[in-house]
């Protein structure tokens, strides 16, 4: 078991299918989070190009708050369902 990560808010997300509808242009993360995939399919390209696959279960901590941030596409054709928690620090 982990130690416990203070949190400071939570928010549900909802991305549609087929989002972006153009080209999702590079962005930092606007503070630390855990993304609780919830349901739906997207891959997130990171600024070194490596490119990963979240899928429901999938827990994705975003901690690119500075630097070339990354491009979130969903992949699935119904939406991504995410819980967003921010962390405290």
């Amino acid at each position: 078991m982990s130690s416990p990560t203070p949190a400071e808010n939570v928010a549900f997300v909802t991305l549609p299918a087929g989002w972006p509808e153009s080209v999702d242009e590079p962005h930092v993360a606007p503070a630390r989070n855990y993304w609780f995939v919830l349901s739906g399919e997207m891959e997130l390209t990171a600024g070194d190009g490596e490119t990963r696959h979240f899928r429901p279960g999938s827990i994705l901590l975003a901690e690119d708050t500075t630097g070339t941030g990354h491009t979130t596409t969903v992949v699935s054709d119904s939406p991504v369902e995410l819980a967003v928690v921010g962390t405290a620090d």
